[in-house]
């Protein structure tokens, strides 16, 4: 769906009403299979593939991922986004940053070796972000009730 002009990064084109403090959300109670070592797999550099020149970078670090959104423009990354996925009251957590813009938090109600599914029902755009591994690449969704895109990132 390159429709959207792919906000740079998977929801950096996200816009909330700037509240004055992050929003953050109530985490439900997960399986123990649902750890940071589940989504291992995210771990490493993404392109774009038949998209605007978009990518994201994801470290491990000690108890948490750590992502970072980017656009490529004259042949150069710029961070257009901070993402974190971390364990908090026994389940995990998505965390965006978008530059410019309050950070929301996501409960990561559904995941296994191969995909997560991030919901925060009371923010604007997205409410639903999900990511799964299909061989060596990365089908993200990205939605809130109809509206939505889909961006698949090869690995590097």
């Amino acid at each position: 769906m390159r429709k959207l002009a792919l906000a740079a990064g998977l929801i950096s084109g996200c816009r909330t009403a700037a509240p004055a403090e992050p929003t953050v959300i109530a985490v439900p109670a997960h399986r123990e299979s649902l750890t940071i070592e589940a989504l291992a797999w995210l771990v490493g550099d993404w392109q774009a593939q038949d998209a605007a020149p978009v990518g994201e970078r994801w470290t491990r670090e000690q108890d948490r991922l750590v992502g970072v959104g980017y656009t490529i423009t004259a042949g150069e990354p710029t961070q257009t986004e901070a993402m974190e996925i971390r364990e908090r009251e026994g389940g995990l957590v998505y965390i965006a940053s978008p530059v410019g813009q309050a950070r929301t938090e996501f409960a990561i109600g559904e995941a296994d070796a191969h995909h997560f599914v991030a919901v925060n029902p009371s923010h604007d755009f997205p409410q639903r972000i999900e990511y799964r591994l299909e061989e060596r690449r990365i089908r993200a969704l990205v939605s809130a009730g109809d509206r939505g895109f889909e961006l698949l990132l090869v690995a590097q």
